[in-house]
């Protein structure tokens, strides 16, 4: 099978994205900078067409699909959550952090359950609080997954309904409940205009003419960019559909260059994600015995360390880590199935 890393345009918004959202946490204060939160917006369309560009592709079971889904995001994130708990627990990440370790708001972190912050009563984080984005993956995967049942052309239409209309309920009511913050956010719209632009373009690129292609896709952007000047909160996620297209359009008329070192970072982004703080935490332990202020330099050092860091924790723990984890389910299955089949017979 052909891997995703081949539509490169696609890699190359995810080393944008990831980078950018590095450069946002560590730089901010610098409108340039600022800019970078709206990686997060590139990296949802960018699920969203994946997911629909890979499963129309080939036949995919809801199970399997959710599955692998699960082994990709659980395995380096819970490594992730656990470092931030040992840290907290002596000390070294932030006290405020003690008040966040009970049983359900760990076990909620875990799961990807929207919870309110113990220490940040006013933000819905997990305890390791990059995964909110997470939070939102997983549910789109749920809710993706359940489509799956339905025939090819039924999926889209299940899913604009859902969206469209949890988006909406969001819109009109002030929820207050975590879960249904999330559940309801105009973010889902991120990922609907990401699965279209994947039925739109598919994974050769290729599934509409090329005049097509540009309308619909065009459509999509101009929809979310006229709601967004009633609704704000879908601006975002306008712009960046309007990225990814632009990307992949570029991409299909071979404009985007094959650039290695880019891909890399577009291979390693979610590590890079996730590793960020911890390059941070890394660097201010060490910043006062090399004689390091916490100005922009320091802060450029860590964008540079987190970035590295990110390429290297992707080759030696997130690869192993997600293979070993499709290989462990594989077999679990296999041997459920194998007892199954011997209890019947």
């Amino acid at each position: 099978m052909q891997s995703k890393a081949e539509i490169w345009s696609i890699q190359y918004l995810r080393a944008v994205a990831a980078v950018s959202v590095v450069a946002f946490h560590m730089l901010q204060g610098r409108w340039l900078f600022d800019l970078g939160k709206y990686g997060v917006d590139v990296f949802f369309v960018i699920s969203g067409f994946i997911v629909v560009a890979i499963t129309d592709r080939r036949p995919v079971a809801p199970r399997q699909f959710f599955l692998d889904r699960l082994t990709r995001i659980v395995p380096l994130y819970w490594v992730a959550t656990a470092m931030v708990f040992f840290l907290g627990w002596f000390g070294a990440y932030s006290t405020s952090l003690e008040s966040s370790f009970s049983a359900e708001y760990i076990l909620k972190s875990l799961l990807f359950i929207p919870a309110e912050a113990p220490y940040s009563r006013q933000e819905i984080w997990p305890l390791y609080y990059l995964g909110w984005t997470l939070n939102y993956e997983m549910f789109f995967y749920v809710v993706f997954a359940s489509t799956l049942v339905l025939p090819t052309y039924c999926r889209l239409p299940a899913l604009t309904i859902i969206f469209v209309a949890l988006t909406a309920i969001g819109f009109f009511y002030d929820f207050q409940n975590p879960v249904l913050a999330t559940y309801l956010s105009p973010r889902l719209m991120e990922f609907l205009s990401g699965a279209l632009l994947g039925r739109i373009f598919g994974f050769d690129l290729k599934n509409r003419r090329f005049r097509e292609a540009i309308l619909y896709s065009s459509l999509i952007s101009g929809c979310l960019l006229i709601l967004g000047i009633a609704f704000p909160e879908l601006g975002p996620g306008a712009a960046a559909g309007l990225l990814v297209s632009t990307f992949l359009v570029l991409d299909r008329c071979n404009l985007v260059p094959r650039l290695l070192p880019l891909k890399a970072l577009g291979d390693a982004s979610y590590s890079i994600y996730l590793v960020q703080e911890f390059a941070y935490l890394a660097l201010i332990s060490v910043a006062p015995h090399l004689g390091l202020g916490e100005g922009g330099k320091f802060y450029g050092l860590v964008c540079v360390v987190a970035i590295v860091s990110g390429l290297a924790a992707h080759r030696w723990l997130e690869v192993p880590l997600t293979r070993n984890a499709r290989l462990g389910l594989t077999r679990l299955l296999d041997r459920r199935r194998k007892s199954a089949g011997a209890s019947s017979s």
